[in-house]
């Protein structure tokens, strides 16, 4: 191998460390520091292990810097390929993802769509190339969020005003629902080798507890109650139990439209009370809650008697109590 010597008139030691602390790139620092080693006569092959290359590539950056100085070993970015897919052909494809029926299409995938840009406007680009572009557009792939058909759309922003007024007078804010949880575990997707069947036991024993809960997104505080079913007797219970904890006098109630939270023969304990417009859980931070809790302490979990499966969810419940940052974090309104 040819030995190549880094050329000490080019510039000084001093020259060299103050490009190096003026490197715009870790990259340009790194070949700087490898003359400046070889100056200070430290051995090429120490060099290139310390700077995670090899001494071909060291000798390189010699050659750079014999023949342009301190500007051949600073790094510039490429510029790159120019795009494959730019201007009318871009908009198209944005237009196309958001309203797939313009082209006969109830929803797109990113093959469908390839193949018909192929054929259709006689687009000669890769599969791959697509995808980049349209997450580089901000495009992501998800499964749309289901809403109820029968919701009201004046009540629901007739809700949000009142809401921003409750917030506005101060009160404290505690939302109320009930949840059911089975024996049965969730069955969730994970990944698996083409071909391979997972398969996930049950017991088939049909073990359900309900649950009664509230919680406070302001301060991440949370009550329950478990119950083996849901009535106005059980809401009376959990209300009692709820009064004991906060300041009735400063605590807002929202809950949903249930029987039983409407029964006249409620004591509220001096605590106001409002509804959710109907047909709309997605404006009850505590659904959330629910979500977050099955999944993480009931997925591929098995209750073979009741009482295994309401000490799981008493464990469970204990979780989120200690945890209000998360919470109220969570809940956030």
């Amino acid at each position: 191998m040819r030995e190549t010597t880094a050329n000490p008139e080019n510039a000084s030691i001093e020259e060299i460390r103050t490009a190096m602390d003026a490197s715009p790139t870790k990259k340009g620092y790194i070949r700087l520091n490898a003359i400046f080693l070889l100056f200070e006569g430290i051995s090429k092959k120490t060099i290139a292990k310390s700077s995670l290359v090899t001494v071909h590539t060291l000798n390189r950056w010699i050659t750079l810097y014999n023949e342009r100085g301190i500007d051949g070993l600073i790094y510039q970015s490429r510029s790159g390929r120019p795009p494959v897919i730019t201007g009318e052909a871009a908009q198209q494809i944005k237009d196309l993802l958001e309203n797939p029926h313009q082209a006969g299409y109830a929803h797109w995938t990113l093959r469908s769509l390839h193949g018909y840009l192929k054929e259709e406007i006689d687009l000669q680009c890769h599969y791959s190339t697509l995808v980049r572009k349209v997450h580089r557009e901000g495009y992501v792939y998800r499964f749309p969020r289901s809403y109820p058909i029968n919701q009201d759309q004046e009540q629901r922003a007739e809700y949000l005003k009142n809401l921003e007024k409750w917030q506005s007078e101060g009160w404290e804010l505690w939302y109320i629902d009930e949840t059911g949880i089975e024996g049965d575990p969730r069955p969730r997707r994970r990944w698996c080798r083409k071909g391979e069947k997972r398969t996930l036991p049950y017991a088939g024993t049909h073990i359900r507890e309900s649950v009664i809960g509230s919680v406070c997104p302001g301060n991440g505080q949370m009550e329950a109650l478990q119950v083996n079913y849901c009535n106005s007797d059980m809401f009376q219970i959990f209300l009692d139990q709820l009064a004991k904890t906060v300041d009735c006098h400063k605590v807002l109630l929202i809950m949903d439209n249930a029987s039983w939270h409407k029964s006249k023969q409620l004591e509220w304990h001096g605590m106001k009370h409002e509804y959710l417009p109907p047909y709309s859980p997605d404006y009850n931070p505590i659904e959330r809650i629910w979500l977050l809790l099955k999944a993480r302490f009931f997925t591929d979990w098995i209750a073979k008697t009741p009482e295994e499966l309401s000490d799981r969810i008493t464990f469970a419940l204990k979780q989120f109590f200690k945890s209000t940052s998360e919470v109220s974090s969570i809940c956030k309104v």
